[in-house]
């Protein structure tokens, strides 16, 4: 079993509940958002060339039930010195023993997307804080 977790440090700012709820409604459309990200739902992965998964033909067979096959286009290759918020969480393909994909905003190459939360660099499978989708 590979330990993957080390708590992420890299928490800051606030973002206005319209800013999070006009990202929410239409989030594969947004690729940066106009407000700095909040605080509590930043995180970053552990592994490097984590792929951020969309659907560019289908979105909804995406954000249905995310998983490799259902989210096909890889829009970038996240890194460990991404800052990524998190949007929500949702059950899909089992990665690794976890369950749970998070939709993404990645603020340092601006691409929103889902990603395996097995790569995200914190202890449990499911997120504190951060809603389900």
């Amino acid at each position: 079993m590979h330990l993957r977790h080390h708590w992420s440090t890299a928490r800051t700012v606030a973002v206005t509940a319209s800013t999070a709820a006009a990202l929410l409604a239409s989030p594969l459309a947004a690729t940066t958002a106009s407000a700095a990200p909040a605080a509590d739902r930043m995180y970053r992965t552990w592994a490097t060339n984590v792929n951020l998964r969309s659907n560019e033909g289908n979105p909804t067979a995406c954000s249905s039930h995310p998983s490799t096959t259902n989210c096909p286009n890889v829009r970038q290759q996240v890194q460990p010195s991404h800052q990524l918020y998190v949007y929500c969480q949702k059950q899909g393909q089992t990665v690794g023993g976890n369950p749970y994909w998070v939709l993404v905003n990645d603020y340092t190459a601006p691409n929103t997307g889902w990603i395996a939360s097995y790569y995200i660099d914190y202890p449990a499978n499911r997120l504190p804080d951060v809603p389900d989708c």
